[in-house]
């Protein structure tokens, strides 16, 4: 339920990008059997937020595009890191280790301690920075649904064998709420396809009983 990473790069054959791997265990063994070196971020005593986050930063743009990304304001920054609360901590630090030399993130079960707008955004970022620094990102999670954006790949882990590897949604051997749904619409004849957002589903719906 934490952010962590490696300096070791990762199973080129499982995960041959630099981008955002969505995994499904239920076992949670899997990853810690097969990444090594895997560390935990450390936090200083007594630092603000901002100056944690710009030692042994050297790209200050790209810091402060990541700031402005995470909308951390100028107060929350002048914070003692120590006095955050749970979210704005999981935040920083995924901005911290985003902005280090580490070669693979692992956002572990992080939707267990987020708020869903929150682990959208940690994912959305995910994805918009992970080719440019240089980083691939593992996000494990037992929800299936807290897959369903901004996901570059899906890994489906059972009785710590892959079972699914591959970017189509629709070939995930298991259910979501979206899915589940468009499942039992289409036995009673609906034809909807699967989709990741809610939105986009109802646009379907609203576009098939015009």
């Amino acid at each position: 339920m934490e952010i962590k990473y490696t300096n070791f790069d990762v199973d080129p054959k499982v995960f041959p990008k630099e981008q955002v791997y969505g995994i499904i265990d239920s076992s949670s063994n899997y990853v810690y059997e097969n990444i090594y070196g895997v560390e935990r971020i450390s936090l200083p005593k007594f630092s603000s937020a901002k100056r944690f986050l710009q030692q042994k930063t050297t790209d200050k743009k790209l810091l402060e595009s990541l700031i402005e990304e995470f909308e951390f304001s100028k107060e929350l920054l002048k914070k003692q890191v120590r006095s955050l609360s749970s979210s704005e901590l999981e935040k920083m630090m995924f901005l911290k280790v985003l902005l280090s030399d580490a070669k693979t993130i692992l956002l572990d079960n992080i939707d267990m301690v987020l708020n869903y707008r929150d682990l959208l955004l940690i994912l959305k970022t995910s994805q918009k920075y992970a080719a440019k620094c240089s980083k691939k990102i593992i996000y494990t999670t037992c929800s299936p649904d807290n897959l369903l954006k901004h996901i570059d790949h899906y890994i489906v882990i059972e009785n710590e064998l892959i079972t699914y590897s591959g970017k189509d949604i629709r070939k995930l051997p298991v259910d979501t709420e979206l899915k589940s749904f468009v499942d039992k619409a289409n036995k009673k004849g609906a034809k909807l396809d699967y989709y990741k957002d809610i939105n986009d589903l109802l646009k379907a719906i609203y576009r098939s009983v015009k």
